[in-house]
């Protein structure tokens, strides 16, 4: 699957704005450090339309989005994070992979919206 391409930076984007953007970057990686692996899902979209979701164990969304572009698995679009239940577990053949509603269905027996609500597959 070809990657899209990360959006350039701005050019009128001020150094310190850059620096201080990179240091709030390193605390947040460094406080989902602290929390315990668990199993959740990134799903993206673009325009409305969902582009799938992929399945990561992480410490939490920081975590998540740089393993899923490290395995160069990023499919283009904005990215959501959620958390699964407690006690929901995945296959590991299924983890790390893009993934779409129907796969999710199969796998857990079901799909739900980010407000949780049951989607129809």
């Amino acid at each position: 699957m070809p990657n899209a391409p990360l959006p350039p930076l701005p050019e009128d984007v001020e150094p310190q704005t850059l620096e201080a953007a990179v240091d709030s970057l390193k605390a947040r990686v460094a406080r989902e450090a602290t929390q315990p692996v668990h199993l959740m899902f990134v799903a993206f979209a673009e325009e409305g339309r969902s582009l799938g979701c992929i399945l990561v164990h992480a410490h939490g969304p920081v975590d998540a989005l740089m393993q899923v572009f490290e395995r160069e698995l990023y499919p283009g679009g904005e990215a959501a994070f959620m958390d699964a239940p407690k006690g929901e577990t995945a296959p590991e053949s299924e983890m790390y992979k893009l993934l779409l509603r129907a796969d999710l269905k199969r796998i857990f027996g079901h799909v739900y919206d980010g407000e949780g609500n049951e989607l129809d597959v």
